[in-house]
């Protein structure tokens, strides 16, 4: 997979205690994968239904961010207090 510029690496330790950042990351790589799609069908020109579907890929796409930052400053919370 290297050369298709995939790389691969098993999950253990904090990961597999952690589902839910498996979970953040598949939400990531899915509604930012859509919000790219969307506005990539805009490059040929957009109408008003185009417009509209970018809008909501990109909103859903900056929800999904938002909450990943909450999980991540969370999970920084103990390691701020002890260090």
């Amino acid at each position: 997979l290297t050369p298709l510029g995939v790389s691969v690496r098993l999950i253990g330790g904090d990961a597999g205690q952690r589902p839910e950042v498996l979970c953040m990351l598949r939400t990531l790589i899915k509604e930012n994968g859509e919000a790219q799609q969307a506005v990539a069908n805009l490059v040929d020109g957009a109408d008003d239904q185009e417009l509209q579907e970018a809008h909501r890929e990109l909103s859903e796409s900056r929800a999904a961010t938002d909450e990943a930052l909450r999980m991540i400053d969370q999970m920084r919370r103990p390691r701020l207090v002890q260090g």
